[in-house]
């Protein structure tokens, strides 16, 4: 990972229960407008390059949904049941996920080997620019350990008041 990345990612941590208590006044709030996050996670993509970063894909496996199954073994060439076996487990949460971390699509270059097929959660990862993004506290709090655009959002977003 970049080392400005890991730095972003160490102050994260230090700024954890400022952030907690941020996104809890932000979930209740109408300040930042839905418009202000959608420019500040624009202003905040420009400034780092996840292709130098992949740490959601070294660290997390991607939560993939049924629907998401076929798809997904067609762009591996395996069929559903193998892709099922041999690639997906069961989360605490009773979510079916990668078994395997980092993810095995991911290439030495930090490229998505199955990028256009990728599941649904990896396309939308890290959430900032959700339209949803004020209800998700608690993930948006556990993203600041793993992605550094999170942390700068949020910080970001913490100066508008």
């Amino acid at each position: 990972m970049h080392k400005d990345y890991r730095e972003i990612l160490e102050r994260g941590a230090k700024k954890k229960k400022e952030f907690k208590a941020f996104l809890g006044v932000l979930a209740k709030s109408n300040s930042p407008s839905p418009r202000q996050i959608l420019e500040v996670h624009a202003e905040v993509e420009k400034e780092i390059n996840c292709l130098e970063c992949a740490n959601c894909c070294k660290t997390t496996p991607a939560l993939v949904e049924n629907e998401e199954f076929d798809r997904l073994a067609k762009a591996i060439g395996v069929t559903r049941s193998k892709f099922v076996q041999g690639f997906l487990e069961l989360d605490e949460d009773g979510d079916f996920v990668f078994n395997q971390s980092p993810c095995r699509f991911l290439g030495p270059d930090n490229k998505c080997c199955i990028y256009e097929d990728r599941p649904n959660a990896c396309r939308e990862y890290p959430h900032t620019d959700d339209s949803n993004f004020r209800k998700y506290q608690e993930m948006n709090l556990e993203n600041t350990k793993i992605c550094p655009i999170v942390v700068r959002v949020l910080e970001k977003l913490m100066k508008l008041g």
